[in-house]
């Protein structure tokens, strides 16, 4: 009896042990654990030696003659710990990593998992960064157009300044509840080809939703390729919400578990996903979306800060520059009456090669009543395109009115607009009478009998053209 009872103590406390030790990986069972082998890489940075703990999943069933992607994974703020410690390069694995350590995961999408651990004196900065891709460089068989990274929170963060530094190292990336509106603006605009998935919950009171919505709305602008899911009524805990399927809208199950307590409770979820741009990727099951993409080649254009559009006398100018051109066949004009929506209009060849500036030039004879926005599509011979940045210009129709028709011996003139000159043209053609300014009585009585034209230029370069008869 007394060794049965020590036995049932011993039991306890193995439990109890095996509970506190999962409860430190961040619910990551053993299994889960083991899978990751666990490593620190050395190297120098600025100057000063660097020792980078991380765990790697390997290419399940590894197959010499294949290439494989590279998935970065960054740990929230709860993970980053100090090097000694019993957990430490154990609280890099989180939910996401769980998910790609399963077979069915892992059979489908064969690829490297790097789970960075980060210390507690340092947040996700470039030191990472760059350790990072010295790890993968060591990598056997690795596909460098398909390097992803992924995290949330603290780790979005992380992602966000991951891919700022470098957006053409990276193909893609997934970040839940990150501060969105910290990427400067000149990154945005870095960004605005990059196929980035941001997520978050509505209700987030650790890191404000709000910040992701500025950063998709100034995207938007942009139309950029960024698409942004929201989970509505939703906390800060999303990590285990970036494997999944997200259309346009739909609901979604979730169990949580309360880490003191060990209590579960299971809710269902509304959901939204919103695209940025007319080239964003509609796919949506996560996995399936981050690995169909491949890093883009390098700009084939470079574009100058000439892109500018005007109004002219028959409609809309357009001018732009590059500063070089490779392997450039053709642009494409593109028109937009929201910013968002945008259609072929025009198209001029390239230059295919050249190291110098160039300047080209089109006319929109028909633009939208109201803002029009324009933007160059540059297009290799191989099929791949980038895009210029937007400009606008606001085209409101000049529209006229004269009466009375016909007349005797003054003419009423009713616009909108502003005026800068009339001219009254006779039957052939000559201008009989001019009148500067807008003029809202003109004096023709000194005309003679017959027909004339009216010809009407507006102060933004529109004219327009009425036939009226004297009598």
């Amino acid at each position: 009896m007394i060794r049965r009872k020590t036995s049932t103590i011993g039991l306890l406390l193995l439990m109890t042990i095996f509970s506190i030790q999962i409860f430190a990986q961040w619910n990551q069972p053993q299994w889960v654990v083991d899978k990751y082998e666990p490593y620190t890489y050395n190297f120098v940075y600025g100057g000063t030696n660097q020792a980078l703990a991380y765990r790697l999943l390997r290419p399940i069933n590894f197959d010499s003659t294949k290439k494989y992607p590279v998935v970065i994974t960054l740990h929230g703020a709860s993970g980053f710990s100090t090097p000694g410690i019993k957990d430490y390069n154990i609280n890099s694995l989180r939910a996401i990593n769980g998910q790609f350590a399963g077979d069915s995961i892992r059979l489908i999408h064969p690829t490297y998992i790097i789970a960075l651990q980060a210390d507690k004196s340092d947040m996700w900065n470039k030191k990472h960064f760059e350790g990072a891709k010295q790890i993968i460089a060591t990598l056997l068989n690795v596909d460098m157009n398909k390097i992803y990274v992924m995290g949330q929170s603290a780790g979005g963060f992380g992602a966000n300044n991951f891919i700022s530094y470098d957006p053409n190292y990276f193909a893609a990336a997934i970040v839940a509840s990150a501060e969105g509106n910290k990427i400067s603006v000149n990154n945005r605009d870095k960004l605005v080809d990059f196929d980035l998935w941001t997520m978050h919950g509505d209700k987030d009171n650790v890191i404000p939703y709000t910040s992701d919505v500025e950063l998709f709305n100034y995207m938007k602008l942009k139309n950029a390729k960024m698409k942004f899911t929201t989970f509505i009524k939703r906390g800060h805990s999303t990590e285990d919400f970036m494997v999944d399927s997200y259309g346009v809208s739909g609901k979604l199950t979730k169990t949580d578990t309360d880490t003191l307590t060990g209590i579960t409770t299971t809710t269902i979820y509304d959901y939204k996903t919103e695209y940025a741009g007319t080239y964003s990727d509609s796919e949506p099951y996560t996995l399936d979306w981050l690995f169909s993409k491949i890093k883009a080649s390098p700009l084939s254009v470079k574009f100058s800060e000439t892109l500018k559009a005007y109004r002219v006398q028959n409609g809309i100018k357009v001018d732009w520059g590059t500063e070089s051109e490779t392997n450039c066949d053709h642009f494409e004009i593109e028109r937009s009456c929201n910013g968002i929506d945008f259609e072929k209009i025009a198209s001029a060849n390239g230059q295919n090669i050249s190291s110098t500036s160039n300047l080209y030039s089109i006319c929109d004879e028909q633009p939208v009543v109201g803002i029009n926005y324009y933007r160059i599509k540059a297009i290799d011979k191989d099929g791949k395109y980038t895009y210029s940045s937007v400009v606008s210009v606001d085209f409101e129709k000049f529209e006229i009115r004269m009466s009375p028709n016909p007349v005797n011996n003054q003419i009423l003139i009713e616009s909108g607009s502003s005026i800068e000159k009339i001219e009254i043209l006779n039957a052939s053609g000559q201008i009989v009478k001019t009148f500067l300014g807008s003029k809202q009585i003109l004096n023709v009585e000194s005309l003679s009998k017959g027909v004339y034209f009216l010809k009407s230029y507006s102060k933004d370069h529109q004219i327009r053209i009425q036939k009226f008869s004297k009598i």
